[in-house]
Protein backbone atom coordinates (compact mmCIF):
# COMPACT_ATOMS: atom_id res chain seq x y z
CA UNK A 1 0.00 0.00 0.00
CA UNK A 2 2.74 2.42 0.96
CA UNK A 3 4.57 1.71 -2.27
CA UNK A 4 1.34 2.45 -4.08
CA UNK A 5 1.48 5.92 -2.55
CA UNK A 6 5.04 6.28 -3.81
CA UNK A 7 4.10 5.14 -7.31
CA UNK A 8 1.39 7.80 -7.40
CA UNK A 9 4.21 10.32 -7.41
CA UNK A 10 5.14 9.20 -10.92
CA UNK A 11 1.61 9.45 -12.31
CA UNK A 12 1.13 13.20 -11.91
CA UNK A 13 0.95 14.67 -15.41
CA UNK A 14 -0.23 18.17 -14.58
CA UNK A 15 2.56 19.21 -12.25
CA UNK A 16 6.27 18.72 -11.84
CA UNK A 17 7.43 15.58 -10.10
CA UNK A 18 8.83 17.32 -7.02
CA UNK A 19 5.51 19.01 -6.31
CA UNK A 20 4.02 15.62 -5.44
CA UNK A 21 4.10 15.00 -1.65
CA UNK A 22 5.50 11.46 -1.93
CA UNK A 23 8.12 12.43 -4.47
CA UNK A 24 9.18 15.33 -2.25
CA UNK A 25 9.37 13.11 0.83
CA UNK A 26 11.40 10.45 -0.97
CA UNK A 27 13.76 12.98 -2.58
CA UNK A 28 14.44 14.74 0.70
CA UNK A 29 14.96 11.40 2.45
CA UNK A 30 17.60 10.30 -0.06
CA UNK A 31 19.19 13.74 -0.38
CA UNK A 32 18.29 15.86 2.65
CA UNK A 33 17.67 19.49 1.81
CA UNK A 34 17.11 18.91 -1.91
CA UNK A 35 13.42 19.82 -1.90
CA UNK A 36 13.96 22.78 0.40
CA UNK A 37 16.62 24.11 -1.97
CA UNK A 38 14.29 23.48 -4.93
CA UNK A 39 11.65 25.57 -3.14
CA UNK A 40 14.06 28.45 -2.59
CA UNK A 41 14.40 27.82 1.16
CA UNK A 42 18.14 28.07 0.89
CA UNK A 43 18.96 28.43 4.58
CA UNK A 44 16.91 25.41 5.66
CA UNK A 45 18.00 23.33 2.67
CA UNK A 46 21.66 24.10 3.23
CA UNK A 47 21.31 23.17 6.91
CA UNK A 48 19.82 19.77 6.07
CA UNK A 49 22.36 19.09 3.35
CA UNK A 50 25.30 20.29 5.42
CA UNK A 51 24.21 18.20 8.39
CA UNK A 52 23.87 15.12 6.17
CA UNK A 53 27.33 15.54 4.65
CA UNK A 54 29.06 16.53 7.89
CA UNK A 55 27.57 13.77 10.05
CA UNK A 56 28.26 11.10 7.45
CA UNK A 57 31.86 12.23 7.11
CA UNK A 58 32.28 12.09 10.89
CA UNK A 59 30.78 8.61 11.03
CA UNK A 60 33.10 7.33 8.30
CA UNK A 61 36.07 8.95 10.07
CA UNK A 62 35.34 7.25 13.40
CA UNK A 63 34.53 4.00 11.63
CA UNK A 64 38.02 4.03 10.15
CA UNK A 65 39.77 4.41 13.50
CA UNK A 66 41.73 1.40 14.80
CA UNK A 67 39.74 1.11 18.02
CA UNK A 68 36.32 1.26 16.34
CA UNK A 69 34.16 -1.69 17.40
CA UNK A 70 32.08 -3.09 14.55
CA UNK A 71 28.44 -4.04 14.96
CA UNK A 72 29.32 -7.76 14.80
CA UNK A 73 31.83 -7.44 17.64
CA UNK A 74 29.84 -5.06 19.79
CA UNK A 75 27.18 -7.47 21.05
CA UNK A 76 27.74 -10.51 23.24
CA UNK A 77 24.48 -12.45 23.11
CA UNK A 78 25.64 -15.08 25.61
CA UNK A 79 26.10 -12.53 28.40
CA UNK A 80 23.64 -9.91 27.06
CA UNK A 81 26.33 -7.24 26.96
CA UNK A 82 27.14 -4.41 24.57
CA UNK A 83 30.70 -3.09 24.33
CA UNK A 84 31.49 0.57 23.70
CA UNK A 85 34.49 2.87 23.74
CA UNK A 86 34.77 6.58 23.04
CA UNK A 87 35.35 6.19 19.31
CA UNK A 88 32.36 3.89 18.90
CA UNK A 89 30.20 6.18 21.03
CA UNK A 90 31.07 9.16 18.83
CA UNK A 91 30.32 7.12 15.70
CA UNK A 92 26.89 6.25 17.14
CA UNK A 93 26.16 9.94 17.71
CA UNK A 94 27.20 10.85 14.17
CA UNK A 95 25.13 8.05 12.64
CA UNK A 96 22.07 9.08 14.67
CA UNK A 97 22.39 12.66 13.43
CA UNK A 98 22.77 11.50 9.82
CA UNK A 99 19.76 9.17 9.87
CA UNK A 100 17.34 11.36 11.77
CA UNK A 101 18.30 14.45 9.81
CA UNK A 102 17.12 12.55 6.70
CA UNK A 103 13.85 11.60 8.40
CA UNK A 104 13.19 15.19 9.51
CA UNK A 105 14.06 16.62 6.10
CA UNK A 106 11.65 14.15 4.49
CA UNK A 107 8.82 15.14 6.82
CA UNK A 108 9.51 18.83 6.26
CA UNK A 109 9.37 18.35 2.48
CA UNK A 110 6.18 16.28 2.70
CA UNK A 111 4.47 18.80 4.95
CA UNK A 112 5.17 21.60 2.47
CA UNK A 113 3.20 19.70 -0.22
CA UNK A 114 0.07 18.59 1.67
CA UNK A 115 -1.89 21.77 2.39
CA UNK A 116 -4.83 20.58 0.27
CA UNK A 117 -4.92 17.00 1.56
CA UNK A 118 -7.83 15.79 3.67
CA UNK A 119 -5.31 14.73 6.34
CA UNK A 120 -2.08 16.68 6.54
CA UNK A 121 0.78 17.14 9.04
CA UNK A 122 0.07 19.75 11.69
CA UNK A 123 3.26 20.02 13.73
CA UNK A 124 5.98 22.61 13.52
CA UNK A 125 9.31 20.81 13.87
CA UNK A 126 10.56 23.31 16.44
CA UNK A 127 7.71 22.37 18.79
CA UNK A 128 8.49 18.66 18.58
CA UNK A 129 11.91 19.06 20.21
CA UNK A 130 10.20 20.25 23.41
CA UNK A 131 7.35 17.72 23.37
CA UNK A 132 9.04 15.14 25.67
CA UNK A 133 9.16 17.74 28.46
CA UNK A 134 5.69 19.21 28.02
CA UNK A 135 3.47 18.56 31.06
CA UNK A 136 0.47 18.50 28.72
CA UNK A 137 1.73 15.14 27.50
CA UNK A 138 3.51 13.87 30.61
CA UNK A 139 0.33 14.17 32.67
CA UNK A 140 -1.63 11.84 30.39
CA UNK A 141 -1.98 8.14 31.27
CA UNK A 142 -1.33 7.34 27.61
CA UNK A 143 2.15 8.81 28.13
CA UNK A 144 3.14 7.90 31.68
CA UNK A 145 1.88 4.31 31.59
CA UNK A 146 4.33 3.38 28.76
CA UNK A 147 7.04 5.15 30.78
CA UNK A 148 6.24 2.93 33.77
CA UNK A 149 6.31 -0.14 31.51
CA UNK A 150 9.77 0.87 30.26
CA UNK A 151 10.96 1.37 33.84
CA UNK A 152 9.63 -2.06 34.80
CA UNK A 153 11.38 -3.71 31.85
CA UNK A 154 14.64 -1.90 32.56
CA UNK A 155 14.61 -2.68 36.28
CA UNK A 156 15.72 -6.26 35.61
CA UNK A 157 19.22 -7.02 34.33
CA UNK A 158 17.76 -10.01 32.48
CA UNK A 159 15.74 -7.74 30.19
CA UNK A 160 18.50 -5.54 28.80
CA UNK A 161 21.94 -5.72 27.19
CA UNK A 162 24.16 -4.02 29.77
CA UNK A 163 26.79 -1.62 28.47
CA UNK A 164 30.38 -2.60 29.20
CA UNK A 165 32.42 0.53 28.51
CA UNK A 166 36.11 1.26 28.24
CA UNK A 167 37.65 3.72 30.67
CA UNK A 168 37.93 6.43 27.98
CA UNK A 169 34.16 7.01 28.03
CA UNK A 170 32.38 7.92 31.27
CA UNK A 171 28.90 7.06 32.48
CA UNK A 172 27.97 10.74 32.26
CA UNK A 173 29.05 10.85 28.60
CA UNK A 174 26.88 7.81 27.91
CA UNK A 175 23.88 9.36 29.67
CA UNK A 176 24.26 12.63 27.77
CA UNK A 177 24.76 10.80 24.49
CA UNK A 178 21.73 8.60 25.14
CA UNK A 179 19.59 11.65 25.91
CA UNK A 180 20.68 13.27 22.66
CA UNK A 181 20.13 10.14 20.56
CA UNK A 182 16.77 9.44 22.22
CA UNK A 183 15.66 12.97 21.38
CA UNK A 184 16.89 12.80 17.79
CA UNK A 185 15.34 9.37 17.28
CA UNK A 186 12.00 10.33 18.82
CA UNK A 187 11.63 13.44 16.67
CA UNK A 188 13.11 11.89 13.52
CA UNK A 189 11.26 8.57 13.57
CA UNK A 190 7.93 10.08 14.64
CA UNK A 191 8.20 12.77 11.98
CA UNK A 192 8.86 10.16 9.30
CA UNK A 193 6.92 7.05 10.31
CA UNK A 194 3.93 8.81 11.82
CA UNK A 195 4.05 12.34 10.40
CA UNK A 196 4.68 11.11 6.86
CA UNK A 197 3.96 7.38 6.47
CA UNK A 198 0.96 7.07 8.82
CA UNK A 199 -0.53 10.33 7.57
CA UNK A 200 -0.10 9.47 3.90
CA UNK A 201 -1.40 5.91 4.19
CA UNK A 202 -4.37 7.00 6.33
CA UNK A 203 -5.14 9.70 3.80
CA UNK A 204 -5.13 7.20 0.91
CA UNK A 205 -6.44 3.99 2.46
CA UNK A 206 -8.32 4.99 5.61
CA UNK A 207 -7.20 5.06 9.22
CA UNK A 208 -7.32 1.31 9.94
CA UNK A 209 -5.25 0.25 6.93
CA UNK A 210 -3.03 3.30 7.32
CA UNK A 211 -2.26 2.42 10.93
CA UNK A 212 -1.63 -1.24 10.11
CA UNK A 213 0.59 -0.45 7.14
CA UNK A 214 2.69 2.21 8.84
CA UNK A 215 3.14 -0.02 11.91
CA UNK A 216 4.42 -2.91 9.80
CA UNK A 217 6.82 -0.64 7.93
CA UNK A 218 8.10 0.66 11.27
CA UNK A 219 8.59 -2.93 12.43
CA UNK A 220 10.54 -3.86 9.30
CA UNK A 221 13.16 -1.21 10.10
CA UNK A 222 14.04 -2.84 13.44
CA UNK A 223 16.35 -5.85 13.57
CA UNK A 224 15.99 -7.00 17.17
CA UNK A 225 19.77 -6.88 17.69
CA UNK A 226 20.80 -6.15 21.26
CA UNK A 227 18.30 -3.92 23.00
CA UNK A 228 16.56 -2.98 19.75
CA UNK A 229 13.03 -4.36 19.55
CA UNK A 230 12.34 -7.10 17.03
CA UNK A 231 9.83 -6.92 14.18
CA UNK A 232 6.75 -7.96 16.14
CA UNK A 233 7.52 -5.81 19.17
CA UNK A 234 8.41 -2.80 17.01
CA UNK A 235 5.23 -3.24 14.97
CA UNK A 236 3.21 -3.26 18.20
CA UNK A 237 4.98 -0.16 19.49
CA UNK A 238 4.51 1.49 16.11
CA UNK A 239 0.83 0.61 16.28
CA UNK A 240 0.47 2.28 19.66
CA UNK A 241 2.36 5.40 18.56
CA UNK A 242 0.36 5.54 15.33
CA UNK A 243 -2.89 5.17 17.30
CA UNK A 244 -1.84 8.10 19.50
CA UNK A 245 -1.04 10.09 16.37
CA UNK A 246 -4.49 9.46 14.92
CA UNK A 247 -6.27 9.89 18.26
CA UNK A 248 -4.66 13.31 18.70
CA UNK A 249 -5.89 14.56 15.35
CA UNK A 250 -2.60 13.72 13.60
CA UNK A 251 -0.55 15.82 15.99
CA UNK A 252 2.83 14.25 16.84
CA UNK A 253 3.64 15.76 20.24
CA UNK A 254 2.49 12.92 22.49
CA UNK A 255 3.93 10.24 20.20
CA UNK A 256 7.31 12.00 20.36
CA UNK A 257 7.10 12.21 24.16
CA UNK A 258 6.28 8.49 24.55
CA UNK A 259 9.00 7.48 22.07
CA UNK A 260 11.62 9.63 23.79
CA UNK A 261 10.98 8.44 27.33
CA UNK A 262 10.63 4.79 26.39
CA UNK A 263 14.01 4.90 24.64
CA UNK A 264 15.69 7.03 27.30
CA UNK A 265 14.55 4.93 30.26
CA UNK A 266 15.77 1.73 28.64
CA UNK A 267 19.05 3.39 27.57
CA UNK A 268 19.60 4.52 31.17
CA UNK A 269 18.95 0.94 32.31
CA UNK A 270 21.64 -0.32 29.90
CA UNK A 271 24.15 2.06 31.47
CA UNK A 272 23.06 1.41 35.06
CA UNK A 273 23.40 -2.36 34.70
CA UNK A 274 26.78 -2.03 32.98
CA UNK A 275 30.32 -1.47 34.18
CA UNK A 276 33.83 -0.52 33.11
CA UNK A 277 35.64 -3.29 31.22
CA UNK A 278 39.46 -3.44 31.28
CA UNK A 279 41.05 -2.15 28.08
CA UNK A 280 42.94 -5.40 27.50
CA UNK A 281 39.71 -7.39 27.73
CA UNK A 282 37.91 -4.89 25.51
CA UNK A 283 40.61 -5.17 22.84
CA UNK A 284 39.87 -8.87 22.51
CA UNK A 285 36.36 -7.91 21.40
CA UNK A 286 37.55 -5.70 18.54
Amino acid sequence: MFFGCILNAFSEEDESWLKNPNAAALSSLLLPGSVQLYDGRYGVGSAYLGTAVGSRMLYEYYKGEEDFISADDRLDDDFQEKYVNLTTHKSDLALSIWLNNAFISSYDAYKSRTHNNKISPKDDLNDLWFAPFDWKYLSRPTTYVPMLVAALIGSSRDNVYAIRRSSDVSDSALYVGSAFMSEATAVGEEAFFRGYVNTEMSNNYGEDYGLAGSSLIFGLTHTGDGNQADFLTSSGIGGYLGWLHQRNGYELGESVAVHYWFNMILAAAEIKHGAVIPLIELNTKI
